[in-house]
């Protein structure tokens, strides 16, 4: 059976944003056991993949938020919930008279930006409400992704906390 990992990212670097020399070690541990690591987070591949160059440990980065599994050895995001752009011309046609935001991978898009960039989500607000439009990217269901995409039951991701890690 393949093994895989999940933990939150903010648990592999703690307060110092630095990986201990403790944590490594128990990373190394469990990549011993051939067991893939995906990590959470809600920062920027770039900024996960900065931790990652002189330590690789990493396999996958998946957003928190649900927009997206990247393959690290791949170096691509092998499942994106971004908005198509289909969607997203009608949307910006739409709502032209209103004030709206474009979420990215890294917050706010400008809108000169959109369409270069994979967007997730889309804040229109109008009287006053805001209204998101955005993919099914729940946590839940990227998970239930990734074990497709990974050939692994759902129950059988070994979630690792920061009790394990420090």
């Amino acid at each position: 059976m393949k093994k895989v990992a999940i933990c939150k990212f903010e648990d592999l670097i703690g307060e110092e944003d630095a990986i201990s020399m403790s944590t490594m070690l128990k990373i190394d541990k469990i990549k011993d056991k051939k067991t893939k690591l995906i990590v959470s987070t809600n920062r920027s591949i770039e900024d996960v993949l900065y931790y990652n160059r002189d330590f690789p440990f990493i396999d996958y980065i998946v957003n928190e938020k649900g927009y997206y599994f990247y393959d690290v050895k791949k170096g691509k995001k092998t499942i994106n919930n971004k908005i198509s752009k289909q969607k997203l011309n009608k949307m910006c046609k739409l709502n032209k008279n209103n004030t709206t935001e474009y979420i990215g991978d890294n917050g706010i898009i400008e809108e000169n930006r959109i369409k270069d960039e994979d967007i997730y989500e889309i804040h229109v607000f109008n009287s006053g409400k805001k209204t998101v439009i955005k993919e099914d990217t729940s946590y839940k269901n990227i998970i239930t992704k990734i074990s497709i995409k990974l050939k692994v039951n759902e129950e059988d991701l070994i979630k690792i906390n920061k009790n394990i890690l420090n």
